[in-house]
């Protein structure tokens, strides 16, 4: 490698500004163009190239075979169960989390689970991640392309469905479908890929999951393959690559309604703390009930169990809701001991609930809170390997963002390297 690192350089052309200690700039004397090649002396050195990606998903394109993450962390994140907007018949308590899963896929997000079987005269083949058929239906044919329904919290709305095998879609013949469910199983909605090769998701507000399918119309003749490919709405490149995928599991010990973890490192810091008071009283007019999130800042790190005693810092000691005059809108305020100011808050009602009722379940069912901690709470976990796959990753959490520091495979830096001053010297 390091022979081919110098003879890659002897065929730059001359460099006219220093070398820095991590770039190098080449400049081209016609065009007064430069690159910047990021650690190329630390390629030269046989050390390590490493890049950096960040976000709901951390996706690059030059990972190396099988090497573990130099920095892994992801963010935690408190959730609220169920969907839909929260009311007195759709309790959304709020959820911390136990444990993290971490997955690191390839372009391909897509994993077809399904066996291979025959029905109504059509039969289905899986192998090498796609999907081959053959035969002539006999009737209206539904294939689910996974024994499970996908969760969104895998994959959010950043991405689009692509096809790369031979069949042209039409609602009358052949064609890919999503179908939407809500957090009761039930389907609210389908999307369908019955033209052109690829659509972006469209995701319902009240969706939670959703499950891919081949719909083929009675008498169509089935004779291609589909291959499907679940990729990011930014990517261009639409040549079918099978699933490749692995995922990380990490228990907590605890369960988490905020903070970091440090996978590599084995180190979880907490920064929310979830409490509930009970016995809240509302004042004024106001019309319906729902629960919802509120942060308190500067928050006491003391153990929840002294949480409504008297004598923590964190006790509650205003809370009050009045309507807002001529709205349907609630004006909400929480102060506690350690507070200046009062967390205030805005949030709308239906217009089924009496006074009286909204008393009783302030009542009954506890306010829950999700509050900023002043000092953070710092746990030793076991320091845990997440490895890449040979060129495109896309990593992700399902407890919130990621930020991965990975090794970069050098034949992949160095050709894009070679490429990007081709590019240059052919403008």
């Amino acid at each position: 490698m390091a022979e081919q690192v110098g003879k890659f350089l002897t065929e730059l052309p001359e460099l006219t500004t220093p070398i820095e200690d991590d770039l190098m700039y080449i400049v081209d004397d016609d065009t007064s163009k430069k690159i910047t090649l990021k650690n190329l002396k630390s390629v030269v050195g046989g050390e390590d190239v490493t890049g950096t990606a960040s976000g709901t998903v951390a996706t690059f394109i030059d990972g190396g075979d099988d090497k573990p993450l130099k920095e892994c962390e992801v963010s935690i994140e408190a959730t609220q169960s169920g969907s839909g907007t929260p009311s007195p018949s759709n309790v959304r308590p709020i959820v911390g989390r136990s444990e993290v899963n971490i997955n690191v896929e390839g372009r391909n997000r897509f994993e077809i689970t399904m066996s291979s079987y025959t029905t109504s005269g059509v039969t289905a083949t899986v192998a090498d991640g796609y999907i081959t058929l053959s035969g002539t239906a006999s009737a209206n044919i539904t294939m689910n392309m996974r024994t499970n329904r996908i969760n969104f919290s895998e994959i959010g709305d950043l991405y689009k469905l692509v096809d790369d095998g031979n069949f042209t879609f039409s609602a009358n013949t052949i064609y890919l479908n999503i179908r939407y469910y809500d957090e009761n199983g039930s389907a609210i909605s389908n999307q369908a890929l019955n033209s052109g090769k690829e659509m972006d998701l469209t995701i319902p507000s009240n969706a939670v999951t959703y499950m891919p399918m081949i719909i083929i119309r009675s008498g169509v003749t089935a004779n291609g393959t589909i291959k499907p490919m679940l990729i990011l709405k930014t990517d261009t490149e639409t040549t079918f690559e099978s699933y490749n995928g692995s995922i990380t599991t990490i228990s907590l010990g605890r369960t988490v309604y905020g903070g970091t973890l440090d996978v590599v490192r084995g180190v979880l810091k907490v920064t929310d703390k979830y409490f509930t008071y009970s016995s809240c009283t509302m004042y004024g007019q106001y019309q319906g009930h729902q629960l919802f999130y509120v942060d308190i800042p500067n928050y006491s790190t003391e153990p929840i169990a002294n949480i409504g005693d008297g004598t923590s810092t964190a006790e509650l000691t205003s809370n009050m809701f009045t309507k807002v005059s001529g709205t349907t809108m609630l004006d909400g305020e929480i102060r506690t001991q350690q507070q200046n100011t009062p967390t205030r808050f805005y949030f709308n009602w239906d217009s089924a609930t009496t006074e009286a009722e909204m008393n009783d379940i302030l009542a009954q069912d506890n306010l829950q809170v999700v509050a900023e901690l002043a000092t953070p709470q710092t746990y030793t976990l076991t320091p845990e390997e997440v490895s890449t796959i040979l060129g495109y990753n896309n990593i992700s959490a399902d407890s919130g963002d990621v930020i991965a520091v990975y090794v970069r495979d050098l034949n992949i830096t160095i050709n894009d390297l070679i490429n990007r001053v081709t590019a240059l010297e052919n403008e």
